[in-house]
């Protein structure tokens, strides 16, 4: 691991495969910046040689890394608030949540969400769910909510210290942001009950539009993104960690294109107005969500993995 440059106070380190530790990487690109929040710098990716994973392989440092997500970053951000932004991301969560209690047939009796943001999701449960489910979420930026079987706290993402046990586990876009997914799917799993439930979503790169778009890709979010997963390299990192994977589908993301649009957009008019605080932001997801659709469905190719896993027994782990 060297530490190779520093660009206003963002030190910056090139690293090895984060899953396998190889250090043999094929460079994929080299001349990746930050098109939404512009934090400075330069950043690359490559492909592991060996387990073909793909990740941010010039990164910030552990240290560095807090000062790449803006108070404002979009998760957290107040036009979330808006009348039609709380209706789409009210829909959302709907979707979520209904396929989420698929994935354990019902059976939902505890549930920590891990990255959750401005605990939006967690809210929607609060009022959806049977009151006697515990609902639990930590986030680095989260907020601070005690409020009844409602519990929400601050903290690393990747250094979990939690000491109920759940046996059900969200992560909704967050393996990407870990320096080390792996490790992170291990902690998850010491928390979870036997035989429990891992539900969430990642990126996927394997996205038309990343192919198209290959600079301004809604899934790169550099230099926040650290892995981009394909089926194939989410698989062997989920069963590294104990898990069994129970299915995949490729869920629709309206931002897949429209994010990657106004990402193009901005970049290309110089605009100093972040992609997603953009007038056009919102026209933008309206407009393009049909073709989005049909892309998908013509070409089978989603801009997001969908996984349900399932935590191994000991036992599982042995025979």
């Amino acid at each position: 691991m060297n530490l190779v440059s520093e660009t206003n106070e963002i030190d910056i380190e090139d690293i090895g495969c984060p899953a396998c530790g190889s250090g043999d990487g094929v460079v994929v690109r080299d001349d990746l910046v930050d098109v939404e929040d512009r934090i400075q710098g330069r950043y690359a990716i490559s492909r592991c040689k060996e387990c073909s994973l793909v990740f941010l392989s010039l990164r910030p440092t552990s240290e560095a890394l807090p000062r790449c997500y803006l108070p404002q970053y979009h998760v957290q951000d107040a036009a979330r608030q808006g009348m039609l932004s709380r209706t789409l991301y009210g829909i959302r969560a709907h979707v979520r949540r209904r396929r989420m209690l698929a994935a354990t047939r019902g059976q939902l009796q505890s549930l920590l969400e891990v990255g959750c943001g401005d605990a939006s999701f967690l809210r929607h449960l609060d009022e959806h769910c049977p009151p006697n489910v515990s609902l639990v979420g930590i986030d680095l930026q989260a907020p601070d909510i005690r409020e009844g079987r409602l519990q929400v706290g601050r903290g690393e993402r990747e250094t979990l210290i939690i000491e109920n046990q759940f046996d059900t586990v969200v992560l909704f876009n967050v393996l990407e942001h870990l320096r080390n997914p792996g490790d992170s799917l291990r902690r998850i799993n010491s928390l979870m009950t036997p035989a429990g439930i891992l539900f969430g979503e990642v990126p996927n790169w394997d996205s038309v539009w990343r192919k198209l778009f290959p600079h301004h890709w809604q899934g790169l979010q550099i230099p926040r993104h650290m892995t981009f997963f394909t089926p194939t390299t989410l698989r062997h990192t989920l069963e590294a960690a104990g898990f069994e994977v129970v299915r995949f589908r490729g869920s629709f993301d309206p931002g897949d294109l429209a994010v990657t649009l106004c990402n193009w957009i901005t970049d290309r008019l110089r605009l100093a107005t972040p992609p997603r605080k953009a007038w056009f932001y919102l026209p933008v997801v309206l407009c393009t969500t049909p073709a989005a659709w049909l892309v998908r469905l013509v070409t089978g190719k989603s801009g997001c993995i969908e996984f349900t896993a399932m935590r191994r027994t000991e036992r599982d782990q042995t025979t």
